[in-house]
């Protein structure tokens, strides 16, 4: 056998007890059920029953292949539905009107929900943001410049029961 073979056979084995066999006794080790678990494993708490889902609420003009509209209705019977609803309308040729309604009876809600304006081919044109505490059964409206053509949706960004 050469130098040269026996250097690489020896090097070959140093790479495999350097890197193999540390990972298979962490695997076998991992089964005394004493350690901790990695990170990426370890439980997450569920969210708050007070925070808002995020995203869509409520869009007006064609969205079909842009956006996801989430119902006011619980897609999961578990789910509690979102108390805070929007609306968009057009109120005039240049002209459109958000209105977003806390349907609680009993809860305030702090939220911060952006109005936005795409046009037809996704580009965002306009962006409007209200950041608002919403008393049970209230509405709040906003009045805002939107072309016609342009496409609105309502988008919570953060909000909670307070």
């Amino acid at each position: 056998m050469s130098n040269l073979t026996i250097t690489r056979s020896f090097f070959t084995l140093a790479l495999f007890t350097t890197l193999v066999t540390p990972a298979l006794s962490h695997a076998q080790a991992g089964t005394s059920g004493t350690e901790t678990p990695p990170a990426d494993t370890a439980p997450v708490d569920p969210p708050s029953p007070d925070n808002l889902p995020k995203g869509v609420i409520a869009s007006q003009g064609n969205f079909a292949k842009i956006a996801t509209v989430q119902d006011a209705s619980s897609s999961n019977p578990s789910d509690s539905p979102n108390p805070v609803l929007a609306r968009v309308t057009r109120t005039g040729s240049e002209e459109c009107t958000a209105s977003i309604t806390n349907s609680a009876k009993d809860a305030s809600y702090s939220v911060n929900i952006d109005i936005l304006g795409l046009n037809p081919n996704g580009s965002q044109a306009m962006k409007k943001n209200i950041v608002a505490t919403i008393g049970p059964g209230k509405t709040i409206e906003r009045k805002m410049y939107c072309r016609k053509g342009l496409n609105t949706q309502v988008v919570i960004r953060s909000g909670s029961k307070k």
